[in-house]
């Protein structure tokens, strides 16, 4: 028996009939290919539908085949089993069927996962069988006995990451950059060159015969994953063109068949959220802007250059002259300097690789691949990891579900996390608390799931006699929801799933292996987004609404025993709570951090016994004692006087998702920002040098009239010009220039005044006096009037009433002075 990767799963027909082929990396280092041809694509109905089933069958022709089987649908239900020899008819029949009234089953789950699933694969696989040496391959197993991996399987894939140069409308391929790691650690690098005048290349008379020796060496090399920086959208887009024009077979997978490119451009032809795909039979083309960017690192933006800087410390190998933008400078290189366009090139591919090991982003995908099941290509896609789980429990109970749109509610918004209105101002002596992974832990204590939930019969989802997503109403001792959703004791399959991942988690973390940790945390955290999302087969507003509603009831819960205990909650939201302990100024760390502690286990006692005595389930929901802000400060509302909620007064009611505080970390501190202007990308470095200065004065007691010289400096050295540095904005493109045709904001003003080609992505622009400029093209005088105005006059005055500080007469002396 061997092991192995599942780096790709797909379907194919062949001869009349369906083949799924299951492509990896055995341990051993070997290629594999699996080929399944017992299998036969399939859908269910209800057995109840039978007559009109019939009807459709008669009308469809030979070759649809009905058996009984056990399986049932979420209401019980039994079903019947209608299979089909390729999936195209299978595509075929459903529409059919759906067009004839009868509702479908899994209808629309690949038949690759559905086999994946029954086995309880992982993407790891065991296989046992005689196997043949292949041609792509180096084994080949036919219809083998296969199952899941033992327990500890570590992959090891190797990674090809590619970056190729083009003329500036991508018509021509000029220079092809490799950097490799094997699957057994061996690295090489080389560039391909269409022309001559580089010694560290491999020159080429032709561009078509760079593109056979790429098609030669990538196939040679034999990765199991293709990455590069925005690889789908340029680099493999302009090969499959190129590939195709001079004739060449772009057959780089290990398959005969040629990859192919998906392009899904908006109506507008904007950029959607990955909107193109790239697909090499059995291997993964994946973008490792994207593995980045879905990483949530907070970036202000995700250009190589940037991702490099910031976790490698350095970054591309080109110089451009002044004035000079991106594409003139290959240009000019491939003219003039192939040797230098070679070492930009090949630097930038193994950029890639560097960043990818640096912060261990592959190895994340491959370890959430191994949780969740899917291939590498989906596990950063929430809801095809969902459904995966699910439908592995799911058929373990010998159940199906229901085909996209099935026996589904309307999805509608559903309510947000709970807000407690932040009281606006400077506090002592502040302690946070966060509820520990609060809506997986409100799945498991409240059995919220889509099996058991209690639907009512005349709902849109009722069905008859049920729903594929619930029970039928009917007497019984309920979970109720604050929002009225009712769910059934009986355990359900996502509490179960959360359940042992709350276990793996904790054991991963014993163990020091913070990857797979991760892994788990976003998994969970994924599950209540998806059951409030239209794309997902057992979604319902209900569920969603349930899990906010447990939340917010939780969040008041706990600030009213708080203040039943004399403290006073300035702020919480969703998940976090945070209190002015009343202890003074100086109070000893050791009493603030015990005094967290005491009412952490005030708050989490009390809570279990409350949830136990209202609902008669066992609380799984902590509270943690996060830290210690030695000073507190929460922003006012940006526009005072409007009115309040809940009786607020305007001037005390704070901005939510906002606040900074002086941080006891040990026996120091430290300034933490989080919400405000320092830390949002759309405002300028001028202001988030201001905001961090202001707070930190504010924090450590510097009399307001020497902050108020301090801010009068800073305004006279803006109008000397010694700040101009710091005067850029940032604001990225959501869609080409043009396409902006309601409104005009300013970043688009100034978009429109660059080169084409540099009308994308993040926009650095200056105010001038003729308004927003690009920042590489600035023809006017800085307006500096605007920068007072709108950065440094709005970071004041958030601050100003609470340390005395008169922010008309600052800036009135600023307008005084400019008169002479």
């Amino acid at each position: 028996m061997e092991q192995g990767f599942i780096v790709h799963a797909f379907e194919r027909s062949r001869s009349g009939r369906m083949e799924i082929d299951l492509v990896g990396r055995l341990t051993n280092g070997e290629t594999f290919a699996v080929v399944e041809r017992r299998a036969r694509p399939f859908l269910a109905v209800r057995e109840a539908d039978f007559a009109a089933v019939r009807t459709v069958i008669d009308r469809e022709g030979d070759g649809i085949s009905v058996t009984s089987w056990p399986r049932t649908t979420m209401d019980g239900a039994p079903t019947l089993r209608l299979e089909v020899a390729i999936p195209i008819r299978l595509r075929d029949l459903r529409e059919s069927l759906h067009r004839a009234g009868v509702r479908t089953y899994e209808a629309d789950v690949k038949p690759s996962i559905q086999l994946l699933v029954d086995a309880g694969i992982h993407a790891a696989v065991s296989i046992e069988g005689p196997w043949r040496a292949g041609r792509r391959v180096q084994r080949v197993y036919e219809d083998p006995a296969i199952g899941p991996a033992g327990a500890g399987f570590e992959p090891r894939l190797s990674v090809l990451s590619l970056d190729i140069e083009t003329d500036r409308t991508g018509r021509a391929v000029w220079a092809v950059g490799l950097a490799f790691t094997g699957h057994d650690g061996a690295e090489s690098t080389e560039v391909l060159l269409n022309g001559g005048g580089a010694a560290s290349a491999r020159c080429f008379t032709s561009e078509k015969d760079l593109l056979l020796e790429l098609r030669r060496r990538i196939l040679e090399l034999d990765p199991d994953i293709l990455t590069g920086w925005n690889i789908v959208d340029f680099d493999f887009r302009a090969l499959h063109r190129r590939f195709g024009d001079l004739g060449v077979p772009f057959d780089i997978g290990r398959s005969d068949s040629p990859a192919t490119f998906l392009d899904r451009e908006g109506g507008e032809g904007g950029v959607r959220w990955r909107r193109s795909r790239a697909i090499a039979d059995g291997r993964q083309v994946m973008d490792a802007l994207w593995l980045v960017r879905l990483s949530g690192m907070g970036l202000e933006d995700y250009r190589l250059e940037t991702v490099a800087r910031a976790l490698l410390g350095r970054g591309k190998l080109i110089d451009r002259r002044p004035g000079e933008t991106g594409v003139e400078a290959i240009e000019r290189l491939y003219r003039t300097d192939p040797e230098a366009l070679c070492a930009y090139c090949l630097e930038d591919a193994r950029l890639v690789l560097d960043i990818l090991a640096s912060e261990g982003f592959l190895d994340t995908a491959l370890r959430k691949s191994l949780l969740i099941g899917t291939t590498l290509d989906q596990t950063w896609v929430s809801v095809a990891s969902f459904e995966y789980l699910y439908l592995e429990h799911l058929h373990r109970r010998g159940m199906v579900a229901p085909t996209l749109g099935v026996d589904q509610d309307p999805m509608e918004r559903s309510p947000g996390g709970g807000l407690i209105t932040p009281r606006a101002g400077l506090a002592d002596n502040v302690l946070a608390f966060d509820f520990r992974s609060l809506y997986p832990s409100l799945i498991r204590t409240f059995n919220i799931d889509p099996l058991t939930r209690v639907v009512d019969a005349g709902s849109a989802a009722g069905g008859s006699p049920g729903q594929a997503g619930g029970s039928p109403a009917a007497a019984g001792d309920f979970i109720t929801a604050p929002n009225g959703a009712r769910f059934r004791r009986d355990a359900g399959i996502l509490p179960d799933i959360l359940e042992r991942f709350f276990v793996e988690r904790a054991e991963a973390k014993r163990r020091g292996d913070a990857r797979s940790s991760y892994a788990y945390k976003i998994v969970m955290n994924s599950f209540y987004g998806v059951l409030g999302t239209e794309g997902c087969r057992f979604a319902a507003p209900e569920l969603a609404g349930a899990i906010t509603s447990f939340g917010q009831h939780v969040l008041f819960w706990a600030r009213d025993l708080i203040t039943e205990e004399g403290l006073e909650v300035l702020y919480g939201d969703t998940d976090s709570l945070f209190v002015r302990s009343g202890l003074p100024r100086g109070a000893p760390a050791s009493e603030l951090r015990g005094m967290g502690e005491r009412l952490c286990r005030l708050v989490n006692e009390g809570l279990a016994d409350y949830v136990r005595e209202r609902w008669a389930v066992d609380s799984r929901l902590e509270l943690e004692f996060e830290t210690v802000y030695l000073r507190f400060f929460l922003p006012p509302m940006r526009t005072l006087g409007t009115g309040a909620e809940d009786g607020e007064d305007a001037e005390t009611r704070g901005r939510a998702k906002g606040y900074a505080g002086l941080r006891l970390e040990g026996e120091g501190e430290r300034l933490e920002i989080v919400g405000m202007e320092a830390v949002r990308h759309d405002w300028t470095e001028l202001a988030h040098a201001l905001q961090r200065d202001l707070l930190g004065w504010v924090f450590h007691d510097v009399p307001p009239a020497e902050i108020v010289e301090r801010i009068r400096a800073l305004l006279r050295d803006l109008r000397a010009g010694l700040k101009d540095e710091l005067l850029t904005y940032r604001r990225s493109l959501r869609k080409p220039v043009e396409a902006y045709t309601k409104s005009s904001p300013p970043h688009v003003r100034a978009a429109a005044l660059l080169p084409p080609e540099e009308r994308t992505g993040l926009i650095r622009y200056v105010w001038t006096r003729e308004g927003p400029q690009p920042e590489s093209r600035r023809s006017s005088p800085f307006d500096y009037d605007h920068y007072a105005a709108k950065q440094l006059a709005p970071i004041v005055e958030a601050v100003a009433p609470y340390v005395g500080l008169d922010l008309e007469a600052i800036f009135a002396s600023d307008r005084q002075l400019r008169l002479f």
